[in-house]
């Protein structure tokens, strides 16, 4: 296995342990040891090949399966005020392609 095959298991193993949210760069650098750069290049390579792409400035792994968050009765009323992101979005079913 590759660094880069290993970064991208890191990355599917932490967003469905996390229920969604990709790890920074800086925590998969300092996951493996390895400095922000090396970390850069290899994401940039993952989306370059389609593992990886990247939504709003966060990493997402393509072809996982969003789901949208339960919506809290305090949201219901303002939310008009908040304009739409995909933050709070889960991703499921990323390990599964590993």
């Amino acid at each position: 296995m590759t660094r880069r095959d290993e970064i991208y298991r890191f990355v599917c193993q932490y967003a469905d342990e996390m229920d969604g949210p990709t790890p920074t760069i800086r925590e998969v650098a300092k996951h493996f040891g390895l400095n922000y750069k090396t970390v850069y290049f290899h994401i940039l390579k993952l989306k370059d090949e389609g593992r990886l792409r990247q939504d709003r400035g966060k990493l997402v792994v393509v072809d996982s399966e969003w789901i949208e968050p339960p919506v809290r009765p305090s949201q219901l009323a303002f939310d008009f005020l908040s304009p739409p992101s995909v933050e709070g979005h889960n991703i499921r079913g990323c390990a599964s392609r590993l």
